[in-house]
Parts: structure tokens; sequence; C-alpha cells
């Protein structure tokens, strides 16, 4: 766009030209600080910008080398040793309070993710369906790789932390959050253009950070801030909102911003970053443009700084307009409505886009900001889009519990980027179904299963004296322990028992004790 359409030697209240694509407000004056939009500490022309915009200094890409290395090797980058023992050592401890609970080992916890892989691949109504022998919905491949009580067991007695003593509304995640955070960024540099937004995991559980947020897929979840490769669709960040983002060094959207960025290390490299108008702010862009980053984004038109005339400046269709000061511009757009914008690297400029108008048949016109963020800030839509149909989250009880297996949808979004990068799979849940095969095939030979049912179905069972006993008492129910039984459990009856046999350690009614010791 020509810059002699921002000329302020025309004293005109309003101009247009041929093409009808700008539009300039100007004063009865033509001192050019007559013209000038004072705003608090932002001093807004109505000129065009000519950006400065700050050169990328950034390495972009893996960090370490993945040319040869397998779906379970990849995956492994993000699920790696550090995180397993955490895990396992959590669920262990708290499972020593079980008499029944039997450790896992680390080989032991891989099969179990893989397994929970599989199983959003293969949605069934019940946990317990996939172990059904009725033959119209028999899937026998889950049955020969661990039995249904062990995998219950592990389900039941996964645990991320034991300290629960805490003002932190996650602190029963927060060290595994941790870890995997630091994970997704150690092992990649992101491109030159990234962006931050919004996902919502669904989750309806009564805490008081569920969000509700029409627009999203879920409406009702927890929220999580992603910080993308706007290229690859690579998380590169992310941030749990728990309703304690805004402090005294700033508003929550800009310690949002802030914060990833510096955790990321993406500060001062000459990043081109895209935020939506929930974030954007002309202070938080004049701050982020002084750490060498560049921005662009929607804006409200009310935030504080923006300049006044343009909310009542009046657009044809195809007509923009801008202000703009020394590190900025807001450009004014007129779609089928306003679109408003705040950039740091653009000036008001109109190229062709895919689409032709219906009418002329000519190639439509949109300003390139208006384009460059279009392509760049679809990052989280589209990684969302790719966990809805086959995500790992099941109904639990804690929600701690589905943040986790949130986590593992992340990790395999990640490692599926990364992977396919050297080898092609022909679509995320391809990737997936490899993988999980691949990690049992790998673990599944060093897992001995030592559970109570493998103990039942020996002959001690059958022989010998067995006598009904009393369940030790627990510190939380004290006298009251009591378990399901074995048998009404296997006959889908809810039945709790005080009881147990002395030689089997398995729960049983009295109903039918003499049943389950009989061939």
């Amino acid at each position: 766009m020509d810059s002699d359409y921002f000329d302020d030697s025309d004293s005109s209240v309003e101009i247009e030209y041929t093409r009808r694509h700008i539009r300039r407000i100007s004063s009865s004056d033509d001192s050019e600080d007559d013209q000038r939009v004072v705003n608090t500490d932002f001093v807004w022309k109505p000129q065009n910008y000519t950006p400065i915009a700050h050169s990328f200094s950034g390495v972009s890409g893996v960090i370490a080398n993945t040319q040869n290395l397998s779906r379970r090797e990849v995956f492994e980058l993000f699920f790696n040793e550090e995180l397993v023992r955490k895990i396992v050592s959590e669920t262990n401890k708290y499972g020593a309070t079980n008499a029944d609970f039997v450790p896992i080992t680390d080989d032991e916890l891989k099969v179990f993710i893989a397994l929970n892989i599989l199983m959003s691949l293969v949605p069934k109504p019940t946990i317990q369906s996939y172990w059904s022998k009725d033959k119209s919905i028999e899937t026998p491949y889950f049955k020969n790789v661990i039995t249904r009580n062990r995998f219950i067991y592990i389900a039941t007695n996964l645990r991320f932390a034991s300290n629960d003593i805490s003002n932190d509304p996650l602190i029963k995640i927060r060290e595994v959050s941790d870890i995997i955070r630091k994970n997704f960024i150690r092992m990649y540099v992101p491109n030159k253009n990234i962006s931050i937004n919004e996902s919502l995991m669904q989750c309806k559980s009564r805490l008081h950070y569920i969000q509700f947020i029409r627009n999203k897929r879920a409406r009702f979840g927890i929220k999580f801030y992603k910080l993308y490769d706007s290229k690859t669709r690579y998380i590169h960040n992310f941030k749990i909102y728990v309703r304690k983002d805004r402090t005294n060094a700033g508003s929550a959207s800009r310690n949002v911003v802030i914060n990833l960025l510096k955790e990321s290390r993406l500060l001062y490299k000459g990043y081109c970053l895209f935020i939506d108008n929930w974030y954007s702010s002309p202070t938080l862009y004049r701050e982020l443009y002084n750490m060498q980053t560049n921005v662009c984004g929607t804006v409200r038109i009310n935030r504080k700084g923006m300049p006044r005339e343009l909310k009542f400046l009046q657009l044809e269709e195809g007509e923009a307009a801008v202000f703009s000061t020394t590190d900025m511009a807001a450009i004014k757009w007129k779609d089928k409505k306003d679109v408003i914008l705040l950039t740091t690297m653009h000036r008001l400029d109109f190229a062709e886009t895919e689409k032709t108008n219906r009418y002329t048949r000519k190639k439509m016109l949109k300003p390139t900001v208006v384009i460059d963020y279009n392509k760049n800030m679809g990052g989280v839509d589209v990684g969302d889009q790719m966990l809805s149909k086959f995500h790992t989250m099941r109904r639990c009880e804690k929600a701690y519990k589905k943040i986790f297996f949130y986590f593992i949808d992340m990790m395999l979004q990640n490692s599926y980027i990364i992977f396919k990068n050297n080898k092609k799979d022909r679509a995320f849940h391809v990737y997936k179904q490899r993988l999980a095969e691949e990690i049992i095939e790998k673990y599944l030979a060093n897992v001995r299963v030592r559970d109570a049912s493998s103990i039942n179905d020996s002959l001690t069972r059958y022989t010998g004296q067995h006598f009904p006993i009393r369940i030790p008492p627990t510190l939380a129910r004290g006298n009251k322990t009591s378990k399901r039984c074995v048998v009404c459990l296997a006959m889908l009856v809810r039945k709790e028992t005080v009881f147990k046999c002395d030689v089997c350690d398995v729960a049983l009614c009295i109903d039918h004790f003499k049943k389950y010791h009989v061939k």
C-alpha cells in the first residue's frame, strides 16, 4: 500500500480511493502535531506504520537425533525414566496401605499405559468390557497382555504425589506436570512463528477452577494455556489455569504470555508471536517488543492505550484504517464485521487470497496482517482436533488422574510430530496403534503378574483347609473395613464383606465361601 495515502497535508475529514480499501481520518488543521491521538503513554497517528521487526536468531528443530529411532524410543523421550520412576514410586507407596496390592514395576507401568492408548482406539462402555468373554464384543488381545483385576488394581492405586497438604490445587499432579513440561521444552526449539492460546480439557468435576468457554469443543473443563509452534503444532509449553494468574507485576493475560515465553527461553530471539484478543494490549506489545519479540494478534477496541478514534470509525466492507505509534500499528478492517488487530511487524498492505469473489470473479484481497494471523494462529485448535477423536482420557473419580491421561495425549501428539519428520505414518491413530504394540512387545516379557488372581487359580484354592477370617482394620475405616466379594463381583453383584479366606487372601462373603473353594 502506498504511503502517500497517509499524507498529512490533506485536510479532508474522509478520503476514499479507487480500490476503497483504505480510509483515513485526519484533522482539519494541517499541523502534524494536531493529528496525534494521545492515549496514556501511547501517541497514535493516522498514518501507515513502517515496522522494524526483530530478526530471528534461533536454531529450530529437534534437539536429539531421532533419525533412526522407533516410535517407542521417540515416545520415551517424553515418557522418560524420571517420570516413570516418580509414578511407580508414588503408586507403590500408596498401594502399600492395601494388603492385596502387589508393587508395580517400571515395565508394568509402561504396558499399562500402552493398553490405555489402545483403549482409546477401541472404545467400549466400561473397563470390564475389554476382558468380556461375550463373543459379540470380545477382544482377546487385552486379556492376553494382563488380567482384568491387575489392570484395575493399577488404575485404582495410580498416584503421582504423596504430599497433599498444600494450598496448591494441583499438588497431586504438580511434580509430574513439571517433569513433562521440562521434557517438552528440552526436546525441541520452535520455528520462527509461535502462538499462545487456551485449550479446554473436558471435565465436569466440582472444582473451583472449572471453566466454561462457549466456542470450545468441550465447553466445560480445565483450561490449559499452550504455547505452540505454528508450523508443526508442537506443544512447547503449557500452564493449567487455577485462578491465580493475576499478580502485582501485571494482569492475568500479561503474566500468562510473559511466563510461558520466559520458561521456554524464547525471549530476545526475534520470535514472531501470535495471540488472540484476550491477551493483546498495547502495554504487553511494547513490553514484548522491547524484549526483541515481534507480536501480532486481534485486540479488543476498549483496551487501555488503544486509539479512541478507531472505535467510532465507520468503514465499508473491504476498507481498512490504521493508526500507528513508533513501535506498533492498530489496524481496523471491515469484513462481514469489524476486525481489530494490533501488530509490531506489519504495515497495512493488501494481498490476494485463494478465495474468489462470487460476483466479480476476481481474487479477494485481505490485509497481510490478517492472512498471517489466520495462518499461524490455529495451532491449538488443530491440536485439539487431533486429540478429540481418539483421546486417552477416561472417566475418573479424581480430576488429577484425568489430567495425567491428558498429559499422555499431549506427549503422544508431540512424539508423533517429531517421529513423522523422519518417517511417515498414515495418520495419528495408526501411529498410536503401532506405538502401543511396540511398547507391549518390548516390555511384556519382563512383566510377571503376581496379583491375587494368579494365586486363586492354582491348586491351593481347591486343596487344604480354608477358614474365613476378618479383614484387618485400616486407619480410615477401622473395624468396619470391608471389601467386595470376588464371587459376587464376577456375577456383577455389588456386595461388601468383612471376611476373607485365610489361605487365598481374597474377600469372600459367607454365602459364597464354600462355592469358591469347590470345583
